[in-house]
């Protein structure tokens, strides 16, 4: 936690930026449970079944929907540069809609 303190600015406290990472910790594994419960009953399991129930749960998910889950990915890595981008430079949303008009029929004709 001292090594983590040091790089914080000033400004900030660490007993905030602790209640930041647990509040974010708790929210990811809710998020995991959403995603897994539901692939745990579509692929035929049952929750009570084994305690390794949701690796292998994902690992049948992800062999099942390689080609949507790296879909899914390929879409969050290509939007956030550019959404990084425009907030950087603060790209107005008309001109946001256009470039993703283009790049959505790029994608759609290359196909």
């Amino acid at each position: 936690m001292m090594a983590y303190d040091s790089y914080l600015p000033k400004i900030e406290k660490i007993v905030g930026s602790a209640f930041n990472v647990a509040w974010l910790n708790i929210g990811i594994s809710l998020l995991a449970g959403l995603v897994i419960f539901p692939a745990v009953f579509a692929l035929g399991f049952t929750p009570d079944q084994d305690p390794s129930l949701s690796l292998l749960s994902c690992q049948l998910f992800f062999n099942k929907f390689l080609l949507v889950v790296f879909f899914i990915v390929f879409l969050v890595l290509l939007l956030f540069p550019i959404s990084a981008n425009c907030y950087h430079h603060r790209i107005h949303t008309r001109n946001l809609r256009k470039l993703l008009k283009v790049a959505f029929s790029i994608l759609t004709n290359s196909v």
